[in-house]
């Protein structure tokens, strides 16, 4: 029923970026292959821009504490923008990761 049901959400992550950025990408790697996992009896084929190919499951990525002291040290928006890349590379075309104005990662 699960697998029924994810055609009509959107998954949201959240993500503290406060954590190094393999922690981060590791967490976000994690929650995106239960995910995934939801949908592979269709097969990566299922999903893409084709005639017969269906939208992959949206998945709205959210950055929080980017008011903190240790972000604003250490970290800047170009680290969000490549794990996003790498999170595309890994679970695209199954995966829809939503573009807002500000880039991939909805900072609150």
């Amino acid at each position: 029923q699960f697998v029924l049901a994810s055609d009509n959400v959107t998954f949201v992550l959240v993500v503290d970026v406060t954590f190094s950025f393999e922690a981060c990408l590791q967490r976000l790697c994690h929650w995106c292959s239960v995910i995934h996992s939801t949908i592979q009896q269709r097969g990566s084929a299922a999903f893409g821009s084709g005639k017969h190919q269906t939208d992959g499951l949206s998945v709205l990525l959210v950055a929080s504490h980017t008011d903190s002291p240790p972000y604003r040290k250490a970290r800047c928006h170009s680290d969000m923008l490549q794990l996003a890349e790498e999170l595309q590379q890994l679970f695209s075309p199954a995966l829809d990761f939503v573009q807002g104005p500000s880039g991939p990662f909805f900072c609150p």
